[in-house]
């Protein structure tokens, strides 16, 4: 046993229970800061234990420090409450049994490189003592074996090599391993690591493997095998094809001197098992041929019948989005429904009951995005989160046997219902007419007519904005800003065909979209065309840096996150860097060799066109993020120069924060970040009304 957590109860019970299990009650209003919309959420990865007598979720401590704690439920025996001594990368907590909890922290950091490593625990809520498992596995299976094992997934390679960034993202190259809950030594191997994806059933066992096609000399392969210990005896192990198949190649894509096949994928995800192991869910463009394609090639859900080897669907498909989450019952380790998001959080549940269940508390709460997160062994207990709706995100534990809904707590307490400022959406058609849209927050004290606005650009290409309580739009609200934060082309969940515009569009159609969306706000009244500021992070910040530059007219200030500011560099430095991965996303997501011509990179790097009309900028980058050796925040002397020589007024700041913090769904911005944005957007673009 190595006990690497500190255990503290009665010091933090107090503070706990304004976050758990008390009534909300009356705050009188002050005005809200930065500081209450900063660090972390106070409540999240909310669990019920098997048994359906605990409460186990990931919180809130001192300052921003996270604790775990589990609390009984229905009697007032105190809490445990556990301070990791390094809760910053306390990622999640599962439990394994009505006793145990898996606890997995991330450790994050920049030695030359990028790496990351995962540290799990075990911890006994009985005896407060944990068990340290072998550095970065990753739970398996939610469900602990009777005799008291747990089964990992676990990564031999090294977490600072590309080669560990490359099979980390495709979910290939792990071995499985059974390990003894109360002594983590005891290791027995499984499976070795392969090039092979499983799936395994209620047990644990391995059953299904998958062996995805990738460029043309490769064919999409689905085995499965019985349950149990295999027959080692036979040629393969006991393993049978049920399914196999060549997918179409449709374009060749290159970039930095590599080459890439765009297929049309037969299985593009795997879900998981369903009918009691008989059917293997699975995502796919197509219907289960080549031939097969759907307009929009968005993903929707198909089944494999492992005994017959036919294809079945598609079962769930959207005509706007990908449907691309699977439900999994950790009871049965089975595909029970799946989710995707359209403008709202969209859910369809093969399990009757929960389905239940999740109807009947979104006719409850029509105005929320409904999500059932955790259940006991019965089905009786059920922990329900509510997003959207006007509220900063709840959570509640419902009761099937009376119907009884509880209040659990807040996602973010310090952002009472009454100050979440409304979202609403907003259509809009780009000049070369695609029918996109956007989400549209506004001051909740202010009409919305001529507001000050700040125009929103998610990272990406490959991302998307959700809608609901967004920390950055409800931030800049309560400063008195209506935001808008448009779907440019490219976001993520739309389908092949909207994200492949991308390509080529960086600083051209994507950019053109951003303005498109801010034209149709001006139009209906919404925003006042001189107090517009545009902010963004990562390509997001790219674009913010080049309406700074070539719009100057429009935007009176601009924001910008780890921005590209010189187009021709990045690409030279993407080209020399050694990572298939992200020489592989340009070629899918931003363009190959043939979209940047010298002329066309010089066009859209911002360094280049900054003159004495340049909008005032903000400009933030990130320690731990490189590129090619030269870290952003060197690549900013130039661009500040510039500015400088210029006469532009302007700030950049070097902060040391993991990549992805400034737009992460799951952290919020630094207050030293918000605060800094609060007085710049002050300064440049006063909103003139603030909240009360």
């Amino acid at each position: 046993m190595k006990t690497v957590f500190d255990n503290c109860v009665a010091a933090l019970v107090a503070g706990l229970f304004a976050i758990v299990g008390m009534p909300v009650t009356a705050q009188e209003v002050t005005p809200l800061t930065a500081a209450d919309y900063s660090g972390s959420d106070d409540i999240s990865d909310v669990q019920v234990s098997p048994d359906g007598t605990r409460i186990a979720y990931i919180g809130r401590g001192e300052g921003h420090d996270r604790i775990i704690v589990v609390m009984p439920i229905g009697d007032d025996s105190e809490p445990l409450i556990v301070r990791p001594t390094r809760s910053g990368g306390l990622t999640h907590l599962r439990f394994l049994s009505d006793n145990r909890l898996w606890l997995q922290l991330g450790e994050h950091g920049n030695e030359g490189r990028f790496f990351s490593v995962v540290s799990a625990y075990v911890l006994d809520v009985r005896t407060r003592l944990f068990t340290t498992m072998p550095t970065n596995s990753r739970l398996a299976i939610a469900a602990a074996d009777d005799d008291g094992r747990v089964r990992v997934w676990n990564n031999p390679f090294s977490a600072r090599s590309s080669g560990f960034l490359d099979r980390q993202v495709s979910g290939v190259g792990f071995g499985l391993s059974s390990i003894a809950l109360d002594d983590a030594e005891d290791v027995r191997e499984v499976l070795r690591p392969s090039d092979y994806t499983y799936v395994l059933d209620a047990s644990g066992d391995p059953v299904v493997r998958v062996r995805f096609a990738e460029g043309r000399r490769y064919t999409a392969e689905v085995w499965a095998r019985a349950s149990g210990e295999p027959d080692r005896r036979s040629r393969d192990n006991g393993w049978s094809r049920r399914f196999s198949e060549r997918p179409a190649v449709e374009n060749v894509l290159r970039f930095g001197g590599r080459r890439w096949d765009e297929m049309s994928p037969v299985i593009e995800r795997v879900g998981g098992l369903g009918g009691s192991g008989r059917y293997l869910f699975f995502t796919s463009r197509t219907d289960g041929t080549a031939e097969g394609r759907r307009p929009g090639r968005r993903l929707a859900v198909f089944r494999l019948d492992l005994e017959t080897g036919n294809i079945e669907g598609p079962l769930v498909q959207s005509d706007v989005a990908d449907v691309d989450q699977f439900i999994l019952d950790w009871r049965t380790n089975e595909v029970i429904g799946v989710q995707w998001f359209e403008r709202r959080l969209q859910t369809v549940w093969f399990d009757r009951d929960l389905g239940a269940v999740h109807a009947s508390l979104s006719a409850r709460f029509p105005d929320h995005d409904v999500s059932l997160t955790s259940w006991d062994r019965d089905g009786e207990m059920i922990v329900v989160r509510l997003d959207g709706g006007g509220t900063a995100g709840q959570y509640h534990l419902f009761d099937a046997n009376n119907g009884d809904l509880t209040l659990l707590g807040a996602v973010r307490s310090s952002v009472p219902d009454d100050r979440v400022h409304p979202v609403r959406t907003v259509d809009y058609t780009t000049s070369d007419g695609l029918d996109q849209f956007a989400y549209l927050t506004t001051p909740n004290n202010r009409e919305p007519d001529g507001l000050p606005l700040v125009l929103l650009a998610h990272q990406g290409p490959g991302y998307r904005d959700h809608g609901g309580f967004d920390v950055w739009a409800q931030f800049l609200a309560s400063q008195g800003y209506a935001v808008l934060q448009p779907q440019y082309r490219g976001s993520a969940g739309f389908g092949a065909d909207f994200a492949q515009l991308s390509r080529g569009a960086l600083g051209g159609g994507m950019y053109q979209d951003l303005i498109d969306a801010l034209d149709q706000v001006i139009d209906d009244g919404v925003v006042d065309p001189g107090r517009v500021c545009l902010m963004g992070g990562d390509l997001g910040g790219h674009a913010a840096l080049m309406g700074g530059v070539r719009s100057p007219d429009r935007f009176r200030c601009v924001i910008a996150s780890d921005p590209i500011v010189d187009m021709t560099q990045r690409v030279r430095e993407e080209r020399r860097r050694n990572i298939n991965i992200q020489k592989r996303f340009w070629a899918e997501r931003v363009g190959g060799d043939d979209a940047y011509a010298p002329d066309r990179l010089r066009a859209i790097s911002p360094l280049q066109h900054v003159d004495p009309d340049t909008a005032p900028m903000l400009i933030y980058t990130n320690e731990l993020q490189s590129s090619g050796g030269r870290g952003l925040s060197e690549r900013m002397d130039d661009m500040a120069e510039a500015l400088e020589d210029n006469a532009v007024p302007h700030f950049v700041v070097t902060v040391m924060k993991l990549p992805g913090w400034w737009q992460s769904r799951r952290r919020s911005p630094p207050l030293e970040v918000m605060m800094t944005v609060g007085r710049f957007l002050n300064a440049y673009n006063p909103a003139g009304e603030p909240e009360p």
